[in-house]
């Protein structure tokens, strides 16, 4: 098992029994609805940047080391923890995309140059409940580009 999430934090401490499952964040750097900086939603909710949220999690899996930085597509970047730097292979990855906002989808109103959707799905399939992870699971890159459509 392994989540994707769009454009929102953790607000709530780990269980104590909490066993560190694989994260990847993406969010808009642009996104003013919750802030890529931190800061208030909605007037009244106190948000962490998403780098502080990733480190939460980093934390949480234990993942060491300073992780790894590369560009999936020409507006973003991956800071990722690999399988083989975290317990349990519970990898935890950022995908900061610039010039986006709130929604990071692509053919939304943003300009996203990447199928975040798709990313996600790559990034989830890789794992699942019913085996330990491996630390030796192959490292996050980006989806193939969907097939041409004949004229």
């Amino acid at each position: 098992a392994a989540v994707a999430c769009m454009s929102f934090y953790l607000l709530s401490g780990f269980a104590a029994d909490y066993t560190p499952v694989p994260l990847l964040e993406i969010h808009g750097v642009d996104d003013d609805t919750v802030p890529y900086d931190g800061g208030l939603v909605g007037g009244f909710i106190q948000v962490p940047s998403a780098e502080d949220n990733l480190e939460r999690w980093r934390e949480a899996n234990a993942c060491a080391g300073e992780g790894i930085v590369s560009y999936p597509s020409p507006r973003s970047e991956l800071r990722s923890f690999d399988a083989s730097a975290c317990a349990r292979g519970a990898e935890v990855a950022l995908l900061s995309l610039s010039g986006v906002g709130h929604t990071p989808y692509k053919g939304s109103e943003n300009a996203v140059d990447l199928d975040t959707t798709a990313f996600a799905w790559a990034f989830v399939r890789r794992f699942s409940k019913a085996r330990p992870v491996s630390p030796s699971a192959p490292p996050l890159a980006p989806p193939a580009p969907p097939p041409a459509v004949p004229p």
